[in-house]
């Protein structure tokens, strides 16, 4: 007992056909002939195809039923089964291929990039897998969701079915045109000059000399007196001057 459709280990398939195959040609072959060993709910037997004359071989059709699991069948009850000349199958059989039910579909995660802001790069980002049978990312099925004039080059790395490794690198970045360029001497904003000096604070002047205390009055000095000559003074001096 072999699989015939799908001929894959693993599927998600909603039934499945598995070709059974005798050392001659048989009649009597019933789905009541077989038993299923599934790990799948609901799985079930659905029908044998040909009426159940099997030349040497005919196909059983086996409902997948839900959710994920095993199917494999079995074959047990053969008093039925007989060949061209009535003679019945003798023994029976447990060994086929079985099928592999998943119907859980995978999922995938983007993590954070790593670094999470840059103006040079590369960027890489981590992808992870679960329930995945197969991975084929590739470079051209990445896209970056882009702002501006950024851009930048993907490429995927890694292996198994597990994880995959998406570096962003060459990345550039334009200046519109005319854009206005930083100044290296930026202006203070207005209303705000920048200090000359230090200048004391308002209300406080610096003194200009040493005052007495309040209330007590620096001692008068006493200017000299004026002399004053009268015309007699001076006559009497020049008559002492006359006589010597």
């Amino acid at each position: 007992m072999t699989r015939n459709n799908p001929t894959s280990a693993t599927t998600n398939a909603g039934s499945v056909d598995f070709q059974v195959t005798f050392d001659q040609n048989v009649t009597g072959v019933t789905t009541g002939s077989f038993n299923l060993s599934p790990t799948v709910t609901g799985a079930s037997l659905t029908s044998v195809s040909d009426g159940g004359s099997c030349s040497p071989s005919c196909t059983v059709t086996v409902g997948t039923g839900t959710g994920d699991g095993t199917l494999e069948l079995e074959l047990n009850n053969v008093g039925s089964i007989q060949d061209s000349y009535g003679m019945g199958l003798s023994g029976t059989f447990s060994s086929g291929e079985q099928y592999t039910i998943d119907k859980t579909a995978p999922t995938v995660g983007i993590g954070s990039p790593s670094p999470s802001s840059t103006n040079t790069g590369p960027v890489t980002y981590t992808i992870t897998y679960t329930g995945a049978d197969t991975v084929t990312l590739a470079d051209g099925d990445v896209t970056l969701n882009k702002t501006g004039t950024a851009d930048g080059t993907v490429a995927v790395s890694g292996s198994g079915t597990a994880t995959r490794t998406v570096t962003v690198s060459g990345i550039i970045f334009f200046l519109p045109p005319h854009s206005p360029q930083p100044s290296h001497n930026p202006r203070p904003q207005s209303g705000i000059r920048p200090p000359l000096g230090i200048r004391p604070p308002l209300g406080i002047r610096p003194p200009l000399g040493i005052r007495p205390p309040l209330g007590i009055r620096p001692p008068r000095f006493l200017k000299p007196r004026r002399s004053f000559l009268t015309l007699t003074d001076i006559c009497r001096k020049w008559v002492k001057r006359l006589e010597t």
